[in-house]
């Protein structure tokens, strides 16, 4: 046995040294004297004098069988390869359109208005689905649907789709799991019966309490208030049989100051089935948070019961985009594998036949699925837990870390802060 390379620890104070396992994403705080026992005694003599801690740590990820440093990452990067090519889970993006009824200031999203995904568009795709299982048949289909707005057009476009999909499945031993990434405005009672006995997640973005909400997302054309409508469909939402909701907090200081009324508005939901995801707005610098009402947001969302997303995690797949058995379908048709760049012909990756078979750009899908995270990546202590660098900015010739400039012990501490 050995001590695991991924492991990291850091002094939180005199008495008190906070330690980190990657792989496992497990956290221990030992004492000063546990700590210079660990770090000064062969694991050996360890499990001899204080068998107690020696258990801890085994069970923990921080004590491992003996591989070499090199021997433990090439497990690592193994495994992320055997994810990468898996087939047995096929994910599936569809943009039915890149129109929305919203237009908030900061948004990133590439909007073109009055598009949308014909029938003909549509029945190419549910073909797509039926070859692809016949030549590798897949266990698990995720459906996600992104845009624009999504459900602008749900009943002309999703809610067939998934009726389309759902019969498609039906003699066949394919688990359906169906997200959306929405603004939470167009929760239709229709949509809500058709997902009521399906495994369904949507992520839904609310900019804040009420007043500051609505003066970043109201409605496009007539500049009326989204809030309590957002809010209403939430609470529909969550009376599904089998969802979860993520609700998306994009902040700056305004947000973070004046939380508390969102809180109170999501108190009486199923908190089980929430997580709250902060986001800071990217055209915002880092240094313009103030991070001690960060602090103090995070923990009244923790005083008030619900759940805040962590970062470092060993299931923080890297991105979708970057996994064989996974593609993106514009409203136009158009294949991609991701679906945060601007849908242009250039940009293309493939062509949708009319028999639904996608002819893919060999040398550009080739490029994606070898690129190989940087160097400075391979020998990183967080590595395990890191959702990585993307493909698609590893192709734009991105080497930059996901954290920024972050060090490695601020990341860990606001993790550790986040889950606990």
């Amino acid at each position: 046995m050995k001590k695991s390379f991924y492991n990291t620890y850091l002094q939180i104070n005199n008495d008190y040294f906070l330690y980190f396992n990657s792989v496992t994403a497990s956290y221990i705080i030992l004492t000063k004297t546990k700590h210079c026992l660990f770090t000064d005694k062969d694991v050996n003599s360890l499990k001899k004098e204080n068998p107690d801690i020696y258990l801890k740590l085994l069970d923990n990820g921080f004590i491992v069988p003996y591989h070499s440093d090199k021997e433990e990452m090439n497990v690592i990067k193994f495994n992320r390869e055997k994810r990468k090519y898996s087939i047995s889970e096929y994910e599936v993006i569809i943009m039915p359109t890149l129109d929305c009824n919203l237009n908030c200031w900061y948004c990133c999203e590439t909007k073109i208005e009055n598009t949308y995904m014909s029938s003909n568009i549509r029945n190419k795709i549910l073909k797509h689905l039926e070859n692809k299982y016949s030549l590798e048949p897949y266990s698990i289909l995720k459906l996600n649907f992104f845009g624009g707005e999504p459900l602008l057009f749900s009943n002309k476009i999703v809610i067939p789709l998934i009726k389309q999909i759902l019969k498609f499945i039906s003699n066949k031993s394919i688990s359906l799991i169906i997200g959306f990434t929405t603004n939470g405005t167009l929760i239709s009672d229709e949509l809500i019966d058709i997902l009521q006995n399906l495994q369904v997640n949507f992520q839904i973005t609310i900019d804040g309490g009420q007043e500051k909400h609505n003066k970043v997302r109201f409605y496009k054309k007539n500049h009326t208030s989204t809030y309590q409508d957002i809010i209403h469909n939430i609470y529909k939402i969550n009376t599904l049989n089998n969802v979860s909701i993520t609700i998306r907090i994009n902040y700056d200081n305004n947000t973070l100051f004046k939380l508390e009324n969102l809180l109170t508005d999501l108190n009486n939901l199923n908190k089980n089935r929430l997580l709250i995801d902060l986001v800071k707005i990217f055209q915002v610098d880092n240094e313009k948070i103030e991070e001690e009402q960060l602090k103090n947001v995070i923990k009244e969302i923790k005083e008030n019961g619900f759940t805040i997303s962590n970062f470092l995690n060993p299931n923080n797949y890297t991105c979708y985009a970057d996994n064989y058995n996974q593609v993106s379908f514009n409203y136009d048709g158009k294949v991609n594998k991701c679906n945060f760049i601007d849908f242009t012909k250039a940009e293309e990756e493939g062509k949708l036949m009319e028999n639904g078979m996608i002819i893919w750009n060999d040398e550009k899908l080739a490029c994606r699925l070898l690129a190989r995270i940087p160097k400075n990546c391979n020998i990183c202590k967080l590595l395990p837990s890191c959702p990585g660098i993307c493909t698609q900015k590893i192709l734009q010739g991105s080497t930059n870390c996901f954290f920024g400039n972050k060090s490695k012990d601020e990341i860990i501490i606001e993790n550790f802060e986040l889950i606990n």
